[in-house]
């Protein structure tokens, strides 16, 4: 008995005949959907623009400006001249870095941080310059031997004396001569050198010292030597020579 096959072939697939309508009242919507977003945009913004316009919008001004620390050198009232100009100013507005500028340049200030606090308040540190000693009699020398002006209250500093220009080499040679001469206790009132540069000093219990312009650590080391012998300690010792090479000079007051 034969068995009958059946031929295979590629079979077309039923494609559907359902199409997806367009009504018409999706067209409608979605027409008017546009320009109704937009009033409703441009309604809000009138609204918001109208309640803006009427809030008070006073910005907050620098009623206060304060010192973190006291000035020990720096004069409060240049000071206040110059950062009072900021009172009134919007704090939200304020360029810190003005305010910093203008208070750098008073003379006692070495470094100046402002800082906004909320809600009307300037708060200012200053770091001030070191003094070291006076200079010629009215000004005063900080720590990298520049002159400022002298401030108003009184400094218990030595006083260094120069021609104009040799501020920094004064200084440093005070300095060394500080350390021979605080190693016994003697403190020292005058430094001075001459146009010609020789060196003279004035300790503070009056003792005069001539130097000259040589071997300055050497001769003051040895006139030290000299004020620590039992014999001159108690005497009233006025002037000491110390230019010669081998020794010093005495004159006793009288």
């Amino acid at each position: 008995m034969q068995k009958t096959t059946k031929a295979r072939g590629a079979t077309r697939r039923k494609t559907s005949n359902k199409r997806r309508l367009n009504l018409p009242w999706r067209q409608w919507f979605s027409s008017a959907l546009k320009p109704a977003a937009v009033v409703l945009i441009i309604a809000l913004l009138v609204v918001s623009i109208s309640f803006i316009k009427r809030i008070d919008w006073q910005p907050i001004p620098v009623q206060q400006i304060s010192l973190a620390d006291p000035l020990a050198y720096q004069d409060e009232q240049g000071l206040r001249q110059v950062s009072d100009r900021f009172i009134g100013t919007s704090l939200l507005l304020l360029d810190i870095e003005e305010v910093q500028q203008s208070l750098q340049q008073l003379p006692w200030v070495k470094q100046v941080s402002v800082r906004k606090q909320w809600p009307g308040e300037l708060e200012v540190l200053i770091e001030e310059h070191e003094p070291v000693a006076i200079w010629n009699g009215d000004q005063v020398l900080n720590s990298e031997g520049e002159p400022l002006e002298r401030p108003a209250n009184s400094l218990a500093l030595a006083s260094l004396v120069g021609p104009v220009g040799s501020e920094v080499q004064v200084m440093n040679q005070y300095l060394q001569f500080a350390q021979v001469f605080g190693q016994d206790g003697a403190r020292l009132q005058e430094v001075k050198m001459h146009p010609r540069g020789a060196w003279q000093l004035t300790l503070e219990n009056g003792v005069t010292i001539s130097l000259g312009d040589e071997h300055l650590l050497a001769r003051s080391r040895r006139v030290m030597k000299v004020l620590q012998l039992e014999a001159y300690k108690g005497s009233k010792i006025e002037y000491i020579d110390a230019r010669y090479s081998n020794g010093v000079a005495l004159k006793m007051a009288s």
